[in-house]
């Protein structure tokens, strides 16, 4: 699993290798985002916060599901120029692309009703901060949807969260487990619902 956000300038070549790592086809084979999506029930009014949307892995499909606005948060302008430009490709018209990071997220106070984090949340430096943020803009209600990988080794240097640890912290902010999956290669799914 490649990751990207990091620096701001990438070579062409580096992007291309992101690019070409997050639409795998064996990433669509262990996780498909579509029967993913499905686990949340989403109904046609929900409005989506994809954060670290990447290629638009989840949010072109989860637009594809909603009427309403999804949010492709991403803090690298060339993933969302891909996804403006999937989105244009499969004539979708309900994303809309914001380039920002987590602590400086420009949405109102419990104005959404699903956030998607996939593989992104390692990447903040303040997870407890992060997630206190997503529970701002989260609706009472409202769903978190998390895919990370579970670490395996505590001398690797990636960092990672322990799927016990995203749970309590969940907990802290009175969240209930709707979902707890392992899904491949270490990766598993959250699936909680903010009270």
């Amino acid at each position: 699993m490649n990751h990207h956000h990091h620096t701001k300038s990438k070579t062409k070549e580096q992007l291309e290798r992101i690019v070409a790592a997050l639409d795998h086809p064996d990433r669509l084979r262990t996780t498909p985002p579509e029967e993913l999506l499905q686990l949340l029930s989403l109904k046609k009014t929900d409005s989506i916060l994809d954060i670290g949307a990447g290629t638009g892995y989840f949010t072109i499909p989860a637009a594809k599901m909603v009427d309403n606005k999804v949010y492709a948060l991403d803090m690298d302008h060339h993933m969302l120029d891909i996804i403006k430009k999937k989105a244009a490709e499969h004539d979708i018209t309900n994303i809309q692309v914001v380039e920002s990071n987590l602590e400086n997220l420009p949405l109102t106070d419990e104005s959404i009703d699903v956030i998607i984090a996939s593989l992104v949340l390692h990447e903040v430096p303040d997870l407890p901060q992060a997630l206190n943020k997503l529970n701002q803009v989260l609706k009472s209600n409202g769903k978190f949807f998390c895919l990370e990988i579970e670490p395996q080794d505590e001398t690797k240097k990636v960092p990672r969260i322990a799927s016990s640890y995203l749970e309590k912290e969940l907990e802290n902010l009175d969240f209930t487990l709707l979902q707890k999956k392992s899904i491949a290669d270490n990766l598993y799914l959250i699936i909680a619902k903010k009270k």
